[in-house]
């Protein structure tokens, strides 16, 4: 206490170890600024929308006006570029780029080391290999699952061109 004023204590606000936001200076000297998130501790632009059920590996970068969705991970080393929206439950390994512009629709996964190009859409559920590259604009379906009765099934017969063998409509 000194003179008439009194010391009261005050609330303090925890603050988390470590630093929230981090700069990077991109390949033309421009310096960019990102966020950590709370799930992972990836690099995100403060542009970006990323769900808080989301994860985002230490190493992994979201671009401005990027959203990914609740429940999806973006694994080490992946980068998500400006533009790209990643729906919910998405899976992204390691080591992956998402160009700018693209669309992975929910339940997708995309295999480590791949690239994806500019403008792409890949459908729900699709599947992307290891290390596969997709063009720029293409458009990625998810795999159809054609289902019949057991009695109406036809096989190709091997070495024969025109010919089905029965497993057939009996």
């Amino acid at each position: 206490m000194r003179g008439d004023c009194a010391v009261t204590p005050r609330a303090v606000k925890e603050v988390p170890v470590g630093r929230v936001n981090e700069e990077v200076e991109d390949s033309t000297g421009t310096v960019v600024k990102y966020r950590r998130h709370a799930n992972g501790s990836g690099l995100v632009s403060p542009r970006a929308r990323v769900q808080p059920g989301a994860f985002v590996s230490s190493t992994a970068y979201v671009e401005a006006d990027a959203r990914v969705g609740d429940g999806s991970s973006i694994g080490a080393g992946s980068w998500i570029d400006q533009g790209v929206t990643i729906g919910e439950r998405v899976f992204v390994g390691q080591n992956v780029h998402v160009g700018r512009d693209s669309t992975v629709g929910s339940g997708a996964r995309l295999g480590s080391h791949s690239r994806i190009g500019s403008n792409v859409h890949i459908a729900s559920g699709a599947r992307i290999e290891p290390d596969a590259v997709v063009a720029d604009d293409a458009v990625i379906s998810a795999p159809t699952r054609l289902e019949r009765a057991p009695g109406q099934l036809r096989r190709r017969v091997p070495g024969r061109s025109s010919r089905y063998s029965a497993d057939e409509a009996a």
